[in-house]
């Protein structure tokens, strides 16, 4: 397996577009001081360095942020109310999409950030 995550000069200056065009306001707690930037569709799960898959997230040492690695978010639906099952499996929450393929379980979150109708497109892809 290739490791083809972004790295270097490259990442700085993704990261200063991600800010410059975000701010600062983490995506997953809503809180400011933002010092990293994070994936709405993991890269594991088909994500990419595009604009619309980038937002500025708390690094891994922020005590009250979910923080921008995927083992410390909620677990399960913790916290987030169910609006909705969609008849194809969807699961939709007040802060994002869950779409289950196969064995697999991706996270779409959108609240404040993206439409859910966009988050809703990219789960369907």
């Amino acid at each position: 397996m290739t490791d083809t995550r972004t790295r270097g000069l490259t990442l700085q200056r993704l990261r200063k577009r991600v800010f410059d065009l975000y701010g600062d306001q983490c995506w997953l707690c809503h809180q400011g001081g933002a010092d990293t930037i994070d994936h709405i569709i993991p890269v594991i799960d088909g994500g990419t360095d595009d604009m619309d898959n980038l937002r500025p997230a708390h690094g891994r040492k922020s005590a009250s942020c979910v923080g921008n690695f995927s083992r410390k978010r909620p677990s399960q639906h913790q916290g987030a109310r169910i609006r909705q099952i969609d008849p194809s499996g969807l699961i939709i929450t007040d802060d994002y999409v869950e779409v289950t393929q196969g064995t697999m379980k991706s996270k779409i979150y959108y609240r404040g950030f993206i439409s859910l109708e966009k988050a809703l497109e990219m789960a369907r892809k």
